[in-house]
């Protein structure tokens, strides 16, 4: 299973925290939700950071890339492993 979650902590800023397996990555990927935050459909907000606890497998997934990149060059990537 994977969760993932956006929370607002400042103006206009965003946070998502994402815990996906390998299993799950193509339904993450799929989440209409998140698209809104992306630079490429013109941002409601922008994401500040990312914190990801994903397998190596998931982090390394050229999807998953870019997926992480859609959110523009200025939204700071933390990981868990």
């Amino acid at each position: 299973m994977f969760t993932a979650h956006g929370v607002g902590f400042a103006d206009d800023q965003v946070l998502i925290i994402v815990n996906c397996s390998e299993r799950h990555l193509d339904r993450l990927l799929a989440v209409e939700h998140f698209k809104r935050y992306q630079s490429e459909h013109a941002p409601e907000a922008k994401v500040h950071v990312v914190v990801h606890r994903v397998p190596l497998s998931v982090w390394q997934d050229e999807r998953y890339q870019t997926w992480l990149k859609a959110y523009g060059p200025d939204t700071h990537v933390s990981s868990i492993f």
